[in-house]
């Protein structure tokens, strides 16, 4: 079920969703527009959204009520935030101006007197996504803000072991590092520079402990064979060049 807050700006969506078939309740949230619950990795999650439109959004920009009062309530309530913004709009190719779709046409967009720029707005959008971790998705308007909600609904009520459709599933066989229970070990590889999660294996191979890991120098780096980022697919030591660099990263670690 859904729950939908009764107030303008929310209920919009009640006749749209329910023509979805999904259940819908009309009641009032002290934050966001709507929320349901959702299957997790350990459990049900919370999921809260909150709708705006483009004028919204640039008043947001200004607005300490939101920032101050608004986003701090929505992280609080909610496991995982989706900001939906509804409109279209796009940068003025010559001047960076901020062009919003009306009618038929594209306008310059305003705010306090001054003409809006794109960077503005998309660094205020970036900001809620890497700072808040807040999910962003654009919409054209009322129809297809419901459509999303029903797609992230809809996504949120299978198993979180069942999403694999981002997977590129390996037919061979499962992974022996993850058999062999280093996950962790790959895990914390992986971030390393210039290792990611296809070198990982390699290392969680070697060293087979975080302690290990850790503890290792720049020689016992360097000599680890791992597979190569190209098409043509060749294995290679990581050299002692990168083997510093991770050494230098652990140390960092450890001081902090």
């Amino acid at each position: 079920m859904i729950l939908l807050d009764r107030r303008v700006g929310s209920r919009e969506l009640f006749d749209p969703l329910t023509r979805f078939g999904v259940r819908v309740r009309l009641t009032t949230l002290p934050f966001g527009d709507l929320r349901f619950a959702g299957h997790g990795p350990g459990g049900l999650l919370r999921i809260g959204l909150e709708r705006k439109r483009v004028d919204e959004i640039l008043s947001a920009v200004h607005d300490t009520r939101f920032r101050g009062r608004q986003v701090p309530g929505l992280l609080r309530s909610y496991d995982r935030v989706y900001v939906v913004v509804e409109g279209l709009w796009r940068p003025d190719p010559a001047s960076g101006t901020l062009m919003v779709r009306r009618g038929s046409g594209w306008v310059d967009t305003t705010y306090s007197g001054q003409r809006a720029v794109y960077s503005t707005i998309d660094h205020f959008l970036s900001s809620l996504e890497q700072k808040a971790r807040m999910t962003i998705r654009r919409t054209s308007g009322l129809s297809e803000t419901a459509y999303v909600v029903w797609s992230l609904y809809t996504w949120w009520q299978k198993e979180w072991a069942a999403h694999r459709s981002c997977y590129a599933v390996d037919s061979v066989g499962p992974d022996a590092a993850i058999l062999d229970g280093q996950p962790l070990v790959r895990k914390i590889a992986a971030q390393l520079p210039g290792i990611a999660w296809s070198r990982s294996r390699a290392v969680a191979d070697e060293f087979r402990s975080v302690r290990r890991m850790a503890n290792a120098g720049a020689w016992a780096w360097a000599k680890i064979r791992v597979p190569t980022s190209g098409r043509t697919k060749r294995v290679v030591r990581i050299g002692l060049k990168t083997a510093r660099r991770i050494v230098q990263a652990i140390a960092e670690e450890k001081r902090n």
